[in-house]
């Protein structure tokens, strides 16, 4: 675990490391006159690495596989509502004309919104772009047949939401049958 201790002088980037393991002066925190506002990496540091100081080797593996858990840097270009919403009608096969909503919010906001299993991976600050698409189609999901050997009806479902990762522009959850934004 990194310590760094900023001094209260407004306008100044300090950092003081009290001798741990990984505490560098790529590291800066900019104060202003109200207390700290910022830690960042100073240009040309190296990425800070996706892992947490809790994280096992295998949950570290997975954040450094998974797009959506790596962290966000200042010079990311996040994703446009128009790409979101194309990237979503794309995700699902509905033409560009399929009626969508969408809206930016944070992870956590999707998992309240939606009652999505909270992926721990994803920062719950993290900002993604959910959207609904309005389109009818029969999702991929397998289904047993019925006892008896038929096999079931096929589902078609009338809207599809999908959460894009705004940093990434990684897919990572598709939900067939769910209005995000239907109150």
């Amino acid at each position: 675990m990194e310590r760094s201790v900023a001094r209260r002088l407004a306008g100044i980037v300090a950092v003081s490391c009290v001798g741990l393991a990984g505490c560098s002066a790529s590291k800066t925190t900019r104060v202003s006159s109200d207390g700290v506002v910022a830690a960042q990496s100073a240009p040309g540091a190296p990425a800070p690495s996706p892992c947490l100081p809790t994280d096992s080797p295998e949950m570290c593996r997975q954040r450094q596989e998974f797009p959506p858990g790596r962290p966000q840097s200042s010079s990311d270009v996040l994703l446009t509502r128009a790409q979101a919403q194309t990237l979503a009608r794309q995700t699902i096969g509905a033409p560009n004309t399929a009626r969508a909503q969408s809206a930016e919010m944070p992870y956590a906001e999707f998992v309240t919104r939606t009652h999505a299993a909270r992926d721990v991976l994803i920062d719950v600050n993290r900002p993604i772009w959910v959207v609904t698409v309005h389109y009818q189609f029969e999702p991929a999901i397998p289904r047993p047949p019925i006892p008896g050997g038929n096999p079931q009806t096929p589902v078609i479902v009338q809207e599809t939401t999908i959460a894009i990762d705004a940093v990434s522009h990684f897919v990572f959850d598709i939900a067939p049958g769910l209005n995000a934004f239907q109150r």
